[in-house]
């Protein structure tokens, strides 16, 4: 029986000595090479500044033309990186290559230092701004913005994006945000903080609790004690902006709270109807409780 040898993972053509064999000898850092070589010249092309501006305007004037249009999408009918065979045997090829952990940290690390430098961001910085002074790129991003699986598929990102982060990073990021915003009371929490701060409250809306990500209203200096306002704009899931399940959202958070140790007090609107004593005469009974 004659057994078939394999063709070189590179995709030389050639097949290799052994059956159990998957490159030939040499061919393993042969697409190592070839990439290098290839991503060099292309850099080279790139840090033109006159290379994007010649090569755009000879193109357009090129693919004007029918006879241009058609010799290249021959060209790219008959070209080898085309072939279904080929492509999978590359595709098999770059696989195994990444399993080398060294080429994996090397072509991670390269991709970091083009993409995260300052010469980068402001390049794609600026691209962006240019695509979007483009009508029609404008309207059909806001035309998908709109569409319910675009914003499903982003909240699903942004979440696994978030639950990513370790606690110390969310605390950080909320706390930018909060002091970037100037967050302050509002005429409401004001009026409450006057009516708190003698029992020894303090409002701590403007920033997380410790060991947690959440931003509780008002926290006691010295004790465990927590009151957070859920006022009628922010927890009435009548108003279209709130959601069905606020109530569910507001009790895993007390319910956090008290994993963390503390007691929490939930202020409504109807509570404060009472004017100043009846709010006080609330929060002592809840203390001495």
């Amino acid at each position: 029986m004659v057994t078939i040898l394999p063709l070189c993972a590179c995709g030389c053509g050639e097949r290799v000595k052994k059956p159990h064999h998957t490159w030939l000898t040499g061919h393993q850092n042969k697409m190592e090479h070839n990439a290098q070589k290839i991503s060099a010249s292309i850099s080279k092309l790139y840090l033109d500044p006159t290379y994007k501006e010649r090569v755009s305007k000879e193109t357009k004037k090129a693919m004007r033309r029918p006879e241009t249009r058609e010799k290249l999408l021959t060209a790219l009918k008959n070209n080898v990186w085309y072939n279904v065979n080929r492509n999978e045997k590359i595709r098999k090829a770059m696989i195994i290559l990444w399993t080398n952990s060294e080429y994996r940290a090397k072509t991670t690390n390269d991709i970091r230092r083009t993409t995260q430098s300052k010469e980068a961001k402001a390049r794609n910085s600026l691209a962006i701004f240019n695509s979007w002074k483009n009508p029609e790129t404008r309207e059909r991003y806001l035309k998908k913005k709109k569409t319910k699986e675009f914003k499903e598929k982003l909240s699903i990102k942004m979440k696994e994006v978030w639950e990513s982060f370790s606690l110390d990073k969310k605390r950080q990021i909320i706390h930018k945000i909060l002091s970037s915003s100037n967050k302050c009371p509002n005429k409401t929490e004001a009026r409450l903080e006057k009516i708190l701060s003698p029992l020894g409250f303090e409002f701590t809306g403007d920033r997380p609790l410790q060991k947690t990500t959440k931003c509780p209203d008002f926290t006691h200096k010295k004790h465990k004690l927590l009151i957070e306002y859920d006022g009628f704009l922010g927890h009435n899931t009548c108003l279209p902006w709130i959601p069905e399940n606020q109530h569910i959202i507001d009790e895993e958070r007390n319910h956090e709270y008290r994993c963390l140790g503390y007691r929490i007090l939930c202020l409504h609107p109807d509570d404060l109807q009472g004017g100043h004593k009846h709010i006080l005469n609330i929060v002592l009974e809840w203390m001495n409780g």
